[in-house]
């Protein structure tokens, strides 16, 4: 089984992927780079590879905003996370440097989201999706 990724307002094959996990990371990959909307044009469906036995269901094909939910419940790659991680500490440290008082926001759809508040009152909310 392969995974395939398409543009259908080009109607054009994008990438073909050997793994779920490495279809996602390059989606991600294309939509951080590109406008968030490219989205809504993208659809990524397993396929089955030649001589493969067809003896078990093909997951749905995911496109526009289901593709986005999906990505969103999805884990990122260990690796990408860990690198993640330490981006997102230094921040916090810099922020608490400053006298910001920081708080993590539980938002399901951002891998970073803090509020950070100056003590003369004016809140930033930093995130990242």
């Amino acid at each position: 089984m392969h995974w395939e990724l398409w543009d259908t307002e080009v109607g054009a094959l994008v990438e073909t992927f050997p793994s779920e996990a490495e279809a996602l990371r390059g989606v991600r990959e294309i939509l951080a780079v590109n406008s968030p909307d490219l989205v809504n044009a993208l659809v990524l469906g397993a396929m089955y590879d030649e001589e493969e036995p067809r003896d078990r269901e093909l997951p749905p094909v995911l496109g526009g905003k289901e593709l986005l939910s999906y990505l969103a419940t999805t884990p990122e790659s260990p690796v990408v996370t860990a690198a993640a991680l330490v981006v997102h500490e230094r921040i916090r440290q810099w922020l608490a440097e400053e006298n910001w008082d920081v708080r993590k926001v539980d938002d399901p759809q951002s891998s970073f989201n803090v509020m950070a508040t100056l003590p003369s009152g004016p809140n930033v909310n930093i995130f990242q999706l």
